[in-house]
């Protein structure tokens, strides 16, 4: 409240009885006020019905004699400080709880991500990355897709990392990468790339076809210097059985890769195949195909544990077991064809169901295949008469035994 010296200050001074520098002191305090009242009526804006109606008040009392209601508007200034505070502390409560609820939610979306998945041997996620590397294995000609990290979000995604490798001779080169995050059994998006587009170019004539040219092929691998390896695809002249192509490999010093099979689809009416579809020299085995040797669990406390375990492929003769090779084709396709989606974001001109119902009424035949070893060797099946095609691939320096 406004002390008794200060009124009879400001009686001086409208009485003209202050001095000079008495009254430059007074209006520099009464400038300090006028900012003071400024500052209160902008902090003040929120609400401004209620500050009037005490100004109004104000007034009226002076105007009647009476003193200002100073206790009302200091009330007033306080509920409005209180109110100030509340509404801070309330956002401030809000933004905590949002925080909370999102950690929660990752929380048990990272639970649930991780149950649909699973953990362990034969679990959801490794299923789902046997259906990309079979896919990869049946539609890209030697090439292999090795998973190498895999990590678990918490929208009930996973995602993937691998590279693709493929034979040159005796080594297994690297020449691209595939990454793919996974959404329940779907594949949400995917980055495949490769370190030179020539690997992914592999193509296959049919026997049925028109004679093509293969000389500057030939001509090709005779300039390649002695010791080096090649890879090349081979066309055959007819359609042979997958025993007559084992027998025909046997006693050379080559090795092959993959095999083309003939499907009956669309994409073998030209004569020209540029997306074959295949499978591997090495059947593909598959979860249940592996049988468990050993096993062995250690609990180290109530809630850890961990374990090895053995597990052994079927044998399988190198130069035979035609039988088991194709069933194992066959039951690739099948496990393709349960998961289509993930089949065709990565092969999608394969049609399972087509080649499956091909293969049943024809049996597996075979027009085509992928073969690597010394150089010599390759140049050698130029003489072969069952050879219609070469288109050669890959080349290194010796790295045979």
């Amino acid at each position: 409240m406004m002390s008794e010296a200060f009124k009879e200050k400001l009686r001086k001074y409208a009485a003209g009885e202050l001095s000079a520098e008495e009254q430059s002191e007074l209006e520099q305090e009464l400038e300090k006020l006028e900012a003071y009242q400024d500052y209160l009526n902008e902090t003040m804006t929120e609400e401004p019905q209620e500050l009037d109606e005490v100004e109004k008040a104000s007034a009226s009392a002076g105007a009647a004699g009476l003193p200002e209601p100073q206790e009302q508007r200091s009330s007033l200034l306080e509920e409005r400080r209180i109110i100030r505070r509340s509404k801070w502390k309330a956002r401030l409560v809000n933004t905590l709880s949002v925080v909370v609820i999102v950690i929660v939610c990752m929380i048990a979306g990272g639970i649930v991500t991780s149950t649909y998945y699973g953990h362990g041997d034969d679990s959801r996620l490794d299923e789902l990355k046997d259906v990309a590397q079979s896919a990869i294995a049946l539609t890209h000609p030697n090439t292999v897709l090795r998973s190498e990290a895999t990590s678990l979000g918490w929208l009930l995604n996973a995602d993937v990392e691998g590279q693709l490798y493929k034979q040159v001779g005796g080594e297994n080169i690297k020449i691209g990468s595939l990454s793919a995050t996974f959404m329940l059994n779907r594949i949400g998006k995917k980055h495949m790339s490769w370190d030179d587009t020539k690997y992914i170019s592999t193509s296959f004539y049919l026997p049925e076809g028109d004679q093509v040219e293969s000389s500057r092929q030939w001509e090709r691998l005779r300039k390649l210097p002695e010791g080096t390896v090649a890879e090349a695809a081979v066309s055959f002249d007819h359609y042979y059985s997958l025993d007559e192509v084992l027998r025909w490999l046997e006693g050379r010093n080559l090795r092959i890769e993959w095999f083309a099979v003939k499907t009956g689809g669309n994409a073998e009416k030209e004569g020209w195949v540029t997306s074959p579809v295949g499978f591997p020299f090495l059947p593909i085995w598959h979860a249940d195909d592996w049988e468990v040797i050993s096993k062995s669990e250690e609990k180290l406390n109530w809630f850890v544990k961990t374990g090895s375990m053995l597990k052994s492929a079927p044998s399988i003769d190198e130069y035979g077991d035609s039988e088991l090779r194709e069933a194992n084709f066959v039951k690739t396709l099948q496990m393709l064809g349960r998961h289509p989606q993930v089949t065709a974001a990565l092969a999608p001109f394969l049609n399972v169901q087509e080649v499956l119902d091909y293969i049943s009424s024809n049996g597996v035949r075979l027009y085509g295949a992928v073969v690597t070893g010394p150089t010599k060797e390759v140049l050698a099946l130029e003489r072969e008469t069952m050879i219609k095609h070469i288109e050669v691939g890959e080349t290194r320096l010796w790295n045979w035994d």
